[in-house]
């Protein structure tokens, strides 16, 4: 858990560190792997008399590895090894945006999602057809020899842009707070509903003859100390 941007800091420093980058025919400083940074962000009211919810969200930054073809790249060995997952997971997150693009599209048919067909896609399950805010840049280089990597890259950022989203705020109660401000909203009701009738009384004698004759006297509770019905309220709540 880290309270502070310097702490956060540290964290990422510490995961940067573990990346591996091996040299190939195309890139000096390729990446041997996908690095992905989550962050779990909680958002609670620091006094009493704030919000009664607690904002839960998830911050996921992700750099993916470029496609390798091994005629360019001349992996060999481990690094092969490497190339044919970086690969595949690929391949799975393109049929995964490819699959949502064409629900978004065709939103009466019912599609499947293949997010379990590789770690990277369970992985990105929120961030892509979930209810999150997903932003995503395509780097490309100028050089025509690799020209179908770079369609290819554009091509993925042309049907991720077809994939339509919900954001929403997540946000958790907590039910004997959110029970106790229900409980505040109504005394203050009530008492407002007291000064009311007294004023109803003292204004017009008259006027609140009638109303009793044909309504009968307004029922005015201020006091809420039924504990047996709050915790059925609460035990409700944390269902």
């Amino acid at each position: 858990v880290v309270t502070s941007a310097e702490q956060f800091m540290k964290m990422f420093y510490f995961g940067e560190k573990h990346r591996v980058t091996r040299a190939t025919m195309m890139n000096e400083t390729s990446s041997r792997g996908h690095a992905a940074l989550i962050v779990h962000i909680r958002m609670e009211p620091q006094d009493e008399e704030g919000r009664l919810s607690t904002k839960i969200g998830k911050l996921v930054l992700v750099d993916l590895a470029g496609y390798e073809r091994f005629t360019l790249t001349g992996a060999t060995g481990i690094a092969a090894e490497e190339a044919k997952k970086i690969n595949a997971s690929l391949l799975a997150l393109g049929s995964v945006v490819n699959a949502l693009a064409d629900a978004c599209s065709d939103k009466k048919g019912q599609h499947h999602i293949p997010y379990r067909n590789a770690k990277l896609t369970r992985l990105l399950k929120d961030c892509l057809g979930g209810t999150s805010v997903s932003t995503i840049i395509c780097t490309v280089g100028p050089c025509d020899k690799y020209n179908q990597e770079t369609s290819g890259t554009l091509y993925f950022g042309w049907r991720a842009m077809a994939v339509k989203v919900n954001a929403q705020i997540k946000e958790v109660y907590d039910p004997a707070k959110y029970t106790m401000h229900l409980k505040n909203k109504l005394t203050a009701a009530h008492e407002r509903i007291k000064t009311l009738v007294q004023f109803f009384k003292k204004a017009s004698p008259s006027g609140w003859d009638a109303y009793v004759k044909s309504y009968g006297e307004p029922e005015v509770r201020v006091d809420f100390d039924d504990d047996d019905e709050e915790a059925a309220i609460i035990a409700a709540l944390n269902k």
